[in-house]
């Protein structure tokens, strides 16, 4: 296929982005089919762009990002004249951000089972067992035996947390303290849940809560955990009582416009000081110490 020397800007846009999305590009019309796979999501009005790999997972995508995959594309294909540069590439990319059908929040989980169907952050690289007598999971799982053993407060309560970070739908507004002297086995168990959750897991510092951008890092996961916790009184700043009370609070990430939204993060906080569990209401219904 040939375009014509003097083909205006705003029509080259117009084909590549009816290329992107499926409305051109059958081999007929001069354009071989796109290849990757785009995603545009829509949470709060805010629209984000993400490559989809073969499992559904979804890794997020820049403009940059974008008008990087437009120009391996063009440079992809046997069309005269077909001259797409930096500022034309970042061009069509808004362009197809914006006509694009987004799909909603709730089309995109954080994490799904190895087979699980659909889109998400992370597909997690085992399928999970249900109803597991207690013998089988002993004989399945002895590392995870030995921490329940040395649990010595509220291990039930332990366990449903730790099983519930693996359900999307599970209750949110409850964060783990897990308190010991050292040598007791909390390292290696944020070690294991670091490996399975891998992009989806994150690790903080009681002193990063103050700092205004402390949101962003645990935007999109679904485990935050504070390793060594010194400062508990941390636990009771605003916007750490504001996030794990389920309320809105604002998302900034580097270089990106503020944002608002709902965390879907869990959090486990270990410690080997004393903790101070007080009787007001909000720690009783969020804190599991």
């Amino acid at each position: 296929m040939k375009l014509p020397n003097k083909t205006p800007k705003e029509k080259i846009i117009k084909l590549i982005t009816d290329v992107m999305l499926r409305k051109a590009g059958n081999g007929h019309d001069g354009f071989s089919p796109w290849g990757s796979e785009i995603i545009v999501v829509e949470d709060e009005g805010r629209r984000s762009a993400y490559l989809s790999d073969d499992q559904k997972v979804l890794k997020p995508l820049t403009i940059q990002g974008i008008a990087s995959e437009i120009i391996s594309y063009c440079d992809q294909q046997d069309i005269s004249n077909l001259l797409m540069d930096h500022d034309l590439a970042v061009r069509t990319a808004k362009t197809y951000l914006l006509r694009a059908i987004p799909m909603d929040t709730e089309q995109v989980k954080l994490s799904r089972k190895a087979d699980e169907p659909g889109y998400c952050h992370f597909r997690q690289p085992y399928n999970l067992l249900e109803n597991v007598t207690e013998e089988q999971f002993r004989e399945s799982c002895p590392l995870f035996s030995d921490w329940i053993d040395r649990v010595t407060l509220n291990r039930d309560a332990f366990i449903h947390f730790i099983g519930s970070i693996f359900d999307n739908n599970s209750y949110n507004q409850q964060y783990l303290v897990i308190k010991g002297s050292g040598g007791d086995g909390k390292g290696s168990l944020l070690n294991c849940l670091h490996k399975f959750f891998g992009p989806i897991y994150a690790a903080s510092f009681m002193s990063r809560i103050l700092h205004k951008d402390w949101t962003s890092t645990t935007y999109q996961k679904r485990l935050v955990t504070f390793p060594d916790a010194q400062n508990l009184k941390h636990l009771n700043e605003e916007v750490f009582k504001a996030i794990t009370g389920g309320n809105p609070v604002p998302y900034r990430g580097l270089y990106e416009k503020e944002f608002t939204g709902v965390s879907k993060a869990k959090f486990i906080v270990c410690t080997n000081e004393d903790v101070d569990v007080s009787g007001m209401l909000s720690d009783s219904r969020r804190r599991i110490y």
